[in-house]
């Protein structure tokens, strides 16, 4: 897990996001998102998510292809003291999303399903890996469609929350539900996944007494968040190094008018 703080710091440091929203003071304006990040799609949906309290959740590809990584270990981190090779630290390459869309007395104009559509797919150009999305009535999943392989040809990609699960039924808590469907994820698709950042005390602090038969991952996991009073969302990160990461935030209600 430390491992994975590590990483997850320096792929925040690596990044930059930009958000252009012009002072004007017509009702409906125009909003401009330029990200440059390892994951600038998640870092997309992430500031929707916060500007409107929409459900979004984010799956990465798994970033198998030399042409998907760069390496960002720190300079001091180059060389040893004791002889010994280094582990060197790889995150995603990413790359730059440019965006904009209408927005009238704080809402967009367009149905939050297009809007989020039509930013996913304004990406999904040259070598960028694609996402589908999939809408559960007001959430949104966003997973992997297709990405780079090992050879460096775009295939279709793998979504290890696709994969189908069962968990018994017991009495726990919800933080060990979660530990469980990673668990069991881990098995199916012979992929480590684990938990990540989480809500700890609202997670340690609820008792689920539910399990699952032959169920896809994904809605065992959309399940044990929706027995809140809160709206929790998850972004399963890929780690280059070789495991997943659920980190689940809860959603913010919608910011207000500008």
């Amino acid at each position: 897990m430390r491992l994975y703080v590590r990483i997850l710091t320096i792929s925040l440091l690596a990044h930059a996001i930009i958000i252009s929203i012009p002072k004007a003071t017509a009702q409906t304006v125009t909003r401009r998102l330029t990200i440059s990040s390892p994951r600038p799609i998640a870092d997309a949906l992430e500031k929707l998510e916060q500007q409107y309290g929409w459900v979004i959740t984010y799956e990465d590809p798994e970033y198998v292809s030399l042409s998907d990584v760069r390496d960002a270990t720190p300079p001091w981190k180059t060389q040893s003291t004791n002889g010994q090779a280094l582990r060197r630290i790889f995150i995603p390459r990413g790359g730059t999303l440019n965006f904009q869309y209408q927005e009238n007395n704080g809402h967009p104009l367009e149905a939050p399903s297009d809007l989020i559509r039509r930013l996913v797919a304004s990406y999904a150009t040259g070598n960028n890996p694609q996402f589908a999305v999939i809408q559960d009535r007001n959430e949104w999943h966003i997973v992997p469609k297709r990405s780079l392989n090992r050879g460096g040809s775009m295939a279709d990609a793998t979504a290890v929350l696709d994969a189908v699960i069962t968990i018994p039924a017991e009495r726990r808590t919800s933080l060990d539900l979660i530990s469980a469907i990673c668990a069991e994820v881990s098995r199916v698709t012979q992929r480590r996944v684990l938990v990540g950042t989480v809500p700890t005390n609202p997670l340690r602090g609820h008792i689920d007494e539910s399990g699952a038969t032959n169920q896809i991952a994904r809605d065992v996991l959309k399940q044990a968040l929706s027995r809140f009073f809160v709206h929790f969302s998850w972004a399963l990160y890929y780690d280059p190094s070789g495991f997943y990461a659920l980190n689940i935030d809860r959603v913010p209600p919608p910011a207000k008018n500008n």
